[in-house]
């Protein structure tokens, strides 16, 4: 295991540096000066001319490049330009917030969509397979800029049940982590109606019944625990999505993540800072599905890495 561990980590190196190569000098070529941005139009030339050396923006891109991972190996991840801060210290900052709306929104999304998926693959054609295939689609349909604004409205201005944005108490998290683990319980959903329609015709899920075993053992020891495999991907993939941040969602509520981070960053064109979530955003990925990988021989005892 440690091995293998070791060898997955080594061959993320390059998609990492990759990754970040590319969205650096895409960065570089979307029109703006953060300059221009952060001192008018009507600065003065020669003030642009000195912000432009301190940021290190009147170097060739080549030498920035290299600046850059210089940054990175020294801890800092290179000096934010909108808010004249390490890069890291800023991501660090955001990501507890970002990391508590992910895992509530996971978790919400498997409570709804785990009952749903097990309910329909076992009495599939019925209308309770209906009602949960017609849910799956809804979820994955509608996507989070049209959710949100709706529960805004619905839930903040007009019941008055949530606060409309903020961050703090479980009333904030609350409709974000909802509207979120909506969209997720969708996919999800239908991941486990599909698994475990495949499972519950195996001859091994037959055998069990005709040993005369408890059906909720037969759902739950025998065939959901082996249509895990491919959940499990999905919701590494989902939480990784989420560790980048949910911009859109963030922005809405006004939720102080690694999103809305990006997104400051991004309008800005604040460079390093934009480069270091994206690194962040790509070690996280790897992080991830290296634990997924892991989770594959904890639920299946039959995955097996090679020593």
């Amino acid at each position: 295991m440690g091995s293998f561990i070791f060898r997955r980590l080594l061959a993320a190196i390059p998609v990492i540096v990759g990754v970040v190569t590319l969205v650096f000098f895409l960065v570089h070529f979307i029109p703006g000066d953060p300059v221009e941005m952060m001192l008018g139009d009507a600065a003065a030339v020669a003030d642009k001319i000195h912000l432009r050396h301190i940021l290190g923006l009147d170097l060739p891109l080549p030498q920035q490049y290299l600046l850059f991972w210089k940054n990175i190996f020294n801890g800092t991840w290179g000096t934010s330009i909108a808010f004249s801060r390490p890069v890291l210290s800023l991501i660090l900052d955001r990501f507890g917030a970002t990391l508590l709306l992910s895992f509530t929104s996971l978790v919400i999304g498997v409570l709804l969509s785990f009952p749903l998926g097990v309910n329909a693959a076992r009495h599939a054609g019925s209308k309770t397979d209906t009602f949960s295939v017609g849910f799956s689609l809804l979820g994955m349909s509608v996507p989070i800029y049209v959710v949100a604004p709706v529960a805004i409205l619905i839930f903040s201005v007009n019941l008055r049940i949530f606060p409309v944005a903020g961050y703090g108490t479980l009333a904030h998290l609350a409709l974000p982590a909802l509207c979120l683990g909506f969209g997720l319980s969708g996919i999800l959903t239908r991941m486990v109606r599909t698994s475990m329609l495949e499972c519950l015709g195996e001859d091994y899920v037959r055998t069990a019944r005709s040993k005369g075993l408890a059906e909720r053992d037969v759902l739950f020891k025998h065939a959901l625990r082996n249509a895990m495999i491919p959940v499990i991907t999905i919701m590494g993939n989902m939480l990784g999505g989420l560790l980048a941040g949910a911009v859109i969602t963030e922005t809405l509520f006004d939720w102080p993540g690694i999103g809305k981070l990006f997104f400051s960053a991004f309008q800005s064109r604040d460079y390093p800072l934009v480069q270091g979530v994206v690194l962040w955003i790509a070690v996280s990925y790897v992080l991830i599905n290296l634990l997924v990988d892991i989770l594959y021989s904890l639920v299946d005892p039959r995955v097996r890495f090679d020593s």
